[in-house]
């Protein structure tokens, strides 16, 4: 974008330079228009390459503000798609967020869940072992009372 602004800088004073140059070409014809006519046909040549170098002048002014517009379409261009970037990027950057949060919560699920089983691990074997010891003890009673 840097390198556009350094062309369009430039294209600007070209088109100043041209239109000074215009009007010092312009003040040169007027001034030879006053002279003495005795130099007619001298004038005539100087006139009609002064209007030539005009001419010229006119078609690069012409050539350099259909440069410009183009630059500055081109420009805008840049802009959008530097926007739409950025836009894509803050879209990401929020997904990834809530990836990381809906990660957090999973996490604390998982261990949660582990505690869980634990814990049930714990109450089963406490019952199996709880099963175990009154199963024995009805065996014990059942073999001392015929």
């Amino acid at each position: 974008m840097l390198n556009l602004n350094q062309r369009l800088e430039t294209y600007l004073g070209r088109v100043r330079l041209l239109e000074e140059e215009n009007e010092l070409l312009r003040q040169e014809i007027q001034t030879l228009k006053g002279s003495s006519q005795g130099g007619q046909m001298g004038l005539d040549g100087k006139l009609r390459l002064a209007r030539q170098e005009v001419h010229e002048a006119w078609r690069e002014k012409d050539r350099v503000e259909l440069e410009l517009g183009s630059l500055g379409e081109e420009l805008q261009t840049l802009g959008l798609q530097r926007q739409g970037e950025a836009d894509a990027h803050g879209e990401v950057k929020k997904k990834l967020e809530e990836s990381r949060k809906q990660m957090e919560e999973e996490k604390r699920a998982q261990v949660w869940l582990r505690g869980k089983v634990s814990q049930l691990e714990e109450q089963i074997q406490f019952q199996i072992q709880t099963q175990l010891k009154g199963h024995t003890y009805p065996c014990h009673t059942s073999t001392t009372n015929p």
